[in-house]
């Protein structure tokens, strides 16, 4: 075996999210029976992509192809992994690692965020006073941002939301109950919320702690909160059409 597949993640403290990446891969293996697959991750969890890298070196490998599991042109893609990939190259002259794009990069991924909120989007009935939110992480990249503000516009477009936005949210789940708090102050007190996330973890449970509040609270705010992007079988026949591996 002289080549390989390594996908990239970020890496979370919550097992759920660590879950959810080794399921992502097994399903990845079970449609690529004949490449060799690994992950890794880029913190807080273990195996890292260093070791993972280091790991293929001595199984002889001479050929890596690199799979971000992230969706934005975050920093993590941008200056992250190619700090690490050009380590590597710089140290092993043999050695050729490719990076495959984020995923809002590859044509029709946008298609597999639709299909994972059509049928329940569909069922919303709106007035002038609900909003549209797409919550994803926090970031200053203006390229992850543009890509935000383009799932924001096609779904608003789509399933004819007049009023829409990007929310950006952290490790605090107050971020976001003070950001709908500001919106509700003028006028909009129905809120859809699309979390564009690939894993579970604390920025998802920051999205359901928020929707339990208003739900307990006496304010006059409804949060629906939408699926994430949970659907790693479409996900993983997605990336196989891109191979070959």
């Amino acid at each position: 075996m002289k080549k390989a597949i390594l996908f990239c993640y970020h890496g979370s403290k919550d097992t759920r999210g660590r879950a959810d990446t080794k399921k992502l891969t097994k399903i990845f293996k079970k449609k690529n029976i004949k490449a060799f697959i690994k992950y890794g991750y880029l913190q807080n969890a273990k195996p890292s992509i260093s070791s993972q890298i280091n790991l293929l070196l001595k199984k002889k490998i001479k050929k890596i192809t690199i799979i971000p599991g992230m969706i934005f042109s975050g920093n993590h893609v941008i200056k992250d992994i190619p700090a690490i990939v050009n380590k590597f190259q710089k140290e092993n002259k043999h050695l050729k690692i490719s990076v495959f794009p984020p995923l809002m990069k590859l044509t029709k991924f946008f298609s597999i965020i639709e299909r994972n909120i059509n049928h329940k989007i569909k069922k919303i009935k709106k007035n002038d006073e609900t909003c549209l939110i797409i919550v994803a992480s926090n970031t200053l990249n203006k390229d992850a941002i543009k890509q935000m503000k383009q799932i924001l516009k096609k779904i608003s477009s789509k399933y004819n939301f007049k009023n829409s936005f990007v929310i950006m949210i952290g490790s605090k789940s107050v971020q976001l109950k003070e950001k709908l708090l500001i919106l509700n102050k003028k006028g909009y007190s129905k809120f859809i919320l699309v979390p564009i996330f690939l894993f579970r973890g604390q920025l998802l449970q920051n999205c359901i702690n928020v929707v339990n509040y208003f739900k307990k609270s006496k304010k006059s705010i409804n949060c629906i909160l939408l699926p994430h992007i949970k659907n790693y079988e479409k996900i993983s026949n997605f990336l196989t059409k891109l191979g070959p591996f």
